[in-house]
């Protein structure tokens, strides 16, 4: 299990991607996140590194970090807790948050090492009573974790649950895009046409909305889809590679080498 769902019965869904709590966490380059995360940093602290933007969190702190991709440098002796959460309505996200936007240690929401307890729990095995009670308090703390974090952006952010994406083509293709179990090898021409558009003006479309080049966003979800299969699942090098459209092994390699300067197995290892 790769990660854990919640449905809730207003038409959203909260996928918890991990939870986990680190010492001396490994240096990373540049990295995509789909979703929320949450930094608790609670010793050493953080350098974040984005376009227009740089800055230093030194521990105690707390650092929620949108969608987006930025670089992060962790300073000596640092303890992290991560929390990353999907959390998507009809519409796709439900939040549009910024790149970083820090919040107070008293702030961070109460169940957040509760999430780490069941994210670290997935994979036990247990009967189909054990599994039910453990799916009902997962969902119970996932669930209240949202609410804190939504009651946070109500009042902190502006305008937090206004979609991005003000062309319709482009938000019904954003759209169906969110609900492809294989959004990280979709082609420009598929998601062109379920927007109505040529590609041309679909790519055009695309970059003035969303701030980055089509082909480099499908590029950073490939990252993304990598990084979360090496780390979250137990499938061989080799298959992830195949579900990432690489042709061989070699090839899938190659590219991993060019992004992370080390083997995917090698990632896998350290991580």
């Amino acid at each position: 299990m790769s990660s854990l769902t919640f449905h809730s019965p207003l038409s959203l869904q909260a996928r918890l991607i991990w939870a986990t709590r680190t010492s001396n966490p490994l240096q990373a380059k540049l990295h995509y996140r789909a979703g929320i995360t949450i930094w608790h940093v609670e010793t050493g602290g953080v350098k974040l590194e984005g376009a227009g933007y740089q800055q230093t969190f030194e521990a105690p702190c707390c650092l929620v970090l949108g969608e987006g991709w930025i670089s992060h440098t962790f300073l000596p002796e640092s303890t992290l807790t991560s929390v990353s959460v999907r959390i998507l309505s009809n519409d796709g996200p439900l939040f549009t948050l910024p790149p970083v936007w820090p919040i107070r240690v008293e702030d961070l929401p109460a169940d957040t090492k509760n999430l780490v307890k069941f994210y670290d729990q997935r994979a036990e095995e247990r009967d189909s009573r054990e599994n039910a009670l453990f799916q009902v308090e997962l969902h119970l703390a996932l669930g209240r974790w949202c609410w804190q974090l939504a009651q946070l952006v109500t009042r902190d952010l502006e305008n937090p649950f206004v979609p991005p994406i003000r062309h319709p083509g482009l938000r019904q293709g954003m759209v169906w895009l969110y609900n492809q179990r294989r959004a990280e090898r979709i082609t420009e021409q598929e998601i062109a046409k379920v927007a109505g558009m040529s590609v041309s003006h679909f790519k055009r479309v695309f970059q003035r909305e969303m701030g980055v080049p089509l082909r480099e966003y499908f590029r950073r979800a490939k990252v993304d889809a990598c990084i979360e299969a090496l780390i979250h699942t137990d499938k061989p090098v080799k298959q992830i590679g195949v579900e990432l459209g690489f042709a061989t092994s070699g090839n899938f390699v190659r590219w991993f080498r060019k992004h992370f300067d080390q083997t995917p197995v090698t990632y896998r290892g350290s991580h």
